[in-house]
């Protein structure tokens, strides 16, 4: 199966196949064009499995393509950070911004963490 294949049967609400076996082949394939798209759109639903496991790989993959990752997708990672979401999540997203985030974003995120600590 191409990695094609394998997205169009991962956006099937009625797949055959195992969700999480499909979404590793393509989390694996994360430097394929669509692949990496896909991961994005993850990051963007609404369920935690999908977010937390594009987070993760945001945070951890260095060689995720970085012209994939916009600015609304660094807000998503400050959203996490400032949402109800376990400290593990919380914490990806703080290394995900610092893998992506500009010096603003690393502003930012100083004064989140003071705020926290108080």
């Amino acid at each position: 199966m191409y990695i094609e294949e394998i997205i169009k049967e991962y956006r099937k609400p009625d797949s055959r196949y195992s969700h999480k076996a499909l979404a590793e082949a393509i989390y694996h394939s994360f430097d394929h064009p669509e692949a990496s798209k896909v991961i994005i759109e993850d990051l963007f639903s609404e369920e935690f499995e999908r977010v937390f496991s594009a987070v993760t790989l945001l945070a951890f993959a260095e060689k995720f393509p970085k012209d994939k990752v916009t600015r609304d997708v660094v807000n998503k990672f400050f959203e996490i950070l400032t949402g109800d979401f376990n400290t593990t999540l919380k914490n990806h997203a703080i290394l995900a911004i610092g893998r992506y985030g500009n010096t603003d974003d690393a502003s930012r995120l100083e004064r989140i963490v003071e705020e926290k600590s108080i």
